[in-house]
């Protein structure tokens, strides 16, 4: 067992192509070859499917540039282009700023760019080969399960993939040639080498006839095999995958996509058996938003275990590292205050427990012995939050600053990296379906999805509040824009708010007077499609695939040329004069 665990993490995770990734290794190495693997054996599957989450808080491509990076935190770095995301601290580290800034976010010079590519591949990689090796006619059901697995992972993939790279039209930058429409090279377990070198941009239909057909046999291998861990896809999650693909179809007007989004969320909300987060389990200080298993809330996770130092403590893009405004262990994340728009926390309403996720400016502005707020649940202290959070420290906005204390360290210890970065992420939480539930049924029923989103937010009301859209929502355009603000409060940091924003054209709206940012560079005011949500492929596969090249490359959005800001002082003399709508 142990040869196999070391065969996917050593070998597959630091491939830097599509292919050569099996070591022709003698049995007495380290490494496996292909043909010491049994795709009828339960035993060798297992290995090579739970080497799949393992790679997700982990992935590292030292030959592409990439550095330790998880799943999570690549989903960190693209909601740092969408408006909700702001930085108030300081934001001079290179690879996470090129993304909130858009500078440097090209691919071709340097690693910023890059990392989605590599990382989704190399998990393509990893997948495709469980799904070549595996035995296609075994009717043993546990092997049919991790066939599932594997099929319901490329799915996922490819749907982020897609969403990523494919061209979206936008009044900011212009391609050289038509590529609306275009996605991404597919590449499966059938693609050989000479294939890939030539290997065009599938069709956003192409490439989704490739979900559908992973999630198709996901669902059948999944029905009567259940994996134990929520590390793996089980059939509430193909289920919830569905869902998320008929919401995407449905932006590109394919028709009764927006009822089979429905329908497969509602599915997946039965099938799951989850609930809603409670106010005790959202703020809680030790467990919160990193443990998969302290609530039932969380349908498909990302588990760093307790010794697997490598993903906990190395690199800059663990995602507890990036979100932590407690842990102390690297300025990479609370001294880069990824917070909240100053304008969508003055939009939640006090009776909202999420509320408390961001600090409020009254909590820096008072002392520790006469503040007189809302009682933060902390695993640290008050003292140690506001000895951090300063403006020596880069905060300028301070005491405008609206830092998360959303995703607490692992085990609440905010002083050990080796413990503290040992957690777990929200893949897909239960509450996503609700929220897809409800926008769906609005295209064929205001009535009914205004009823969908109420009973929705009694969830995230505490006592003696309550919630009614129906007066703001007269029509089907202010339904969706409250829906999504409802939506982004949610699932802020979660990555969620990146994929809707390029879905529904939100625009990139960090720009206004008075806005938390410690830096001109981080501010847009852009309507549509940003076109830095659309990233170009890196230099190596414009070189490697000749059918992509220069001319079917997305174009470079590389800019500062748009920041709303002129410079640092016209932040500066605008924190005081901001005015809640």
């Amino acid at each position: 067992m142990k040869k196999f665990k070391i065969f996917l993490i050593s070998a597959l995770v630091s491939c830097i192509t599509f292919y050569g990734c099996i070591q022709d290794m003698s049995p007495e190495s380290d490494y496996i070859i292909e043909e010491q693997i049994d795709g009828n054996s339960p035993e060798h599957m297992a290995a090579l499917v739970n080497a799949i989450p393992a790679m997700m808080v982990a992935y590292e491509n030292s030959d592409a540039g990439v550095e330790v990076v998880s799943y999570g935190g690549l989903q960190v770095m693209l909601e740092m282009m969408t408006t909700d995301m702001v930085v108030s601290g300081y934001s001079g580290f290179n690879t996470t700023a090129a993304y909130t800034t858009a500078q440097s976010i090209n691919g071709k010079l340097n690693n910023r760019g890059k990392y989605p590519f590599f990382v989704y591949y190399g998990y393509i990689k990893t997948v495709n080969d469980i799904i070549k090796m595996i035995d296609k006619g075994s009717k043993d059901p546990v092997i049919m399960g991790y066939r599932g697995v594997a099929h319901a992972f490329r799915a996922l993939y490819y749907m982020d993939l897609a969403a990523i790279y494919e061209y979206k039209d936008n009044s900011y930058l212009q391609p050289n040639r038509d590529l609306k429409g275009l996605a991404v090279p597919i590449v499966t377990e059938n693609t050989t080498e000479n294939q890939a070198k030539n290997n065009p941009r599938a069709t956003v239909e192409k490439v989704y006839e490739l979900i559908f057909s992973d999630l198709a046999i996901a669902e059948s291998m999944l029905k009567d095999n259940k994996p134990e861990s929520k590390s793996l896809p089980n059939l509430s999650v193909v289920y919830g995958l569905y869902a998320r693909a008929y919401m995407n179809r449905a932006a590109d007007n394919v028709p009764g996509a927006y009822v089979s989004a429905a329908t497969y969320a509602r599915k997946a909300i039965t099938e799951s058996g989850c609930e809603p987060l409670t106010q005790d389990q959202w703020e809680d200080p030790i467990n919160g938003f990193n443990n998969m298993s302290t609530q039932n809330s969380w349908m498909l996770a990302t588990s760093i275990s307790p010794d697997n130092n490598k993903a906990a403590t190395e690199g800059s893009f663990n995602y507890t590292m990036l979100l932590s405004s407690e842990q102390s262990w690297t300025v990479y994340g609370w001294r880069v205050g990824r917070s909240l728009s100053r304008k969508t926390y003055d939009a939640i309403s006090d009776g909202d427990f999420r509320k408390h996720s961001w600090l409020d400016p009254a909590f820096f502005l008072e002392s520790g012995n006469t503040y007189s707020g809302y009682q933060y649940k902390v695993c640290s202290s008050y003292a140690h939050l506001r000895k951090q959070i300063t403006k020596a420290n880069g905060f300028n906005a301070w005491p405008y600053t609206y830092v998360s204390i959303k995703f607490r360290p692992g085990s609440g210890n905010y002083t050990t990296a080796s413990v503290g970065g040992a957690t777990d992420y929200p893949i897909m939480r239960v509450e996503e379906m609700y929220f897809i539930e409800a926008e769906a049924t609005a295209h064929s029923g205001l009535g009914a999805a205004r009823k969908l989103l109420n009973d929705f937010m009694k969830y995230r009301l505490m006592s003696g509040y309550t919630y009614d859209c129906t007066a703001k929502t007269p029509d089907l355009e202010s339904f969706i824009k409250e829906l999504m603000l409802q939506k982004r409060i949610e699932f802020w940091g979660e990555g969620k708010n990146y994929y809707d924003a390029k879905r529904l054209a939100l625009g990139l709206h960090r720009g206004y007077v008075g806005i938390n940012s410690s830096s001109y560079k981080n501010t847009f005011d852009l309507n549509g499609i940003a076109p830095q949500w659309t990233l170009p492929f890196p230099t190596a596969e414009e070189e490697g695939n000749v059918a992509i090249g220069k001319e079917f490359d997305n174009p470079d959005p590389s800019s500062t040329t748009r920041w709303w800001a002129k410079d640092d002082d016209q932040l500066k003399n605008n924190y005081d004069k901001y005015v809640k709508e």
